[in-house]
């Protein structure tokens, strides 16, 4: 009994350590992954390529993407560990990308090289780009509800029009607002709508004082981003 009981024991210690060192491999393998696989159409995405040891020493990669744009060269973290009396290097590459179309869309697959030769294929990730109802009507109320329904912060913009006919040439008065609730201190305007079918005018509103509004139950901060008169060049 004693000696069965010591052969329990003796195996019990060999499977543990094994058990320890499996997981350090499967969770310090070579990488791709996505932090969402689901995104609308004007929310970003992350993408995280992690490689370890040898293939930590590369100091970039291209990673292929579809129906994707990347915004932004990588953000790159580099990582040392030790286990089992061992250095274990590694290198985490954080790309943001957004949806080009409602549809779907591909990461990778990408082919890594490491400073050795060596060459490991990682599996494409795949993902879907929906559409984002908030897009789709300039009503701040029923912007706030999907965003809120999609848990995303109530920061939004809309635009207003002082009609919605005119003749050619006949003057439209065009706001832009911007809806804030979120803790959002800056921001700045990245790129304005292009209004090729129009003559247009700048309106200078940069005076003009926020002002507070109830959205449904919720109060929000509301901005003049721009104004603009615009006058239609052609019927349509």
């Amino acid at each position: 009994m004693q000696k069965a009981e010591g052969r329990r024991q003796k195996a019990l210690r060999f499977f543990l350590p094994s058990a320890f060192c499996l997981l350090h491999l499967s969770v310090l393998a070579n990488d791709l992954s996505v932090d969402h696989r689901s995104i609308h159409l004007e929310e970003s995405l992350t993408i995280i390529v992690s490689l370890e040891d040898d293939f930590a020493t590369v100091d970039s990669i291209n990673v292929p993407v579809k129906n994707l744009t990347l915004d932004s060269a990588p953000s790159i973290s580099s990582q040392f560990s030790w286990i089992n009396g061992t250095v274990v290097r590694r290198k985490v590459f954080r790309f943001t990308a957004h949806g080009e179309q409602v549809g779907p869309a591909l990461v990778g697959p990408l082919v890594v090289v490491g400073g050795h030769g060596n060459r490991e294929v990682l599996a494409p990730v795949s993902l879907q780009v929906v559409p984002d109802e908030a897009s789709a009507t300039n009503d701040p109320l029923t912007i706030l509800r999907e965003l809120e329904a999609t848990g995303r912060e109530p920061f939004f913009v809309t635009a207003e029009a002082d009609r919605t006919t005119a003749y050619v040439g006949e003057e439209i008065v065009v706001t832009w607002y911007l809806y804030n609730a979120a803790s959002v201190q800056r921001w700045q305007v990245s790129r304005v709508p292009k209004l090729a079918d129009f003559w247009s005018e700048e309106i200078d509103a940069r005076n003009e004082p926020p002002a507070t509004v109830i959205v449904g139950t919720q109060p929000m901060e509301r901005v003049v981003l721009r104004r603009v008169a615009i006058f239609p060049l052609h019927a349509g």
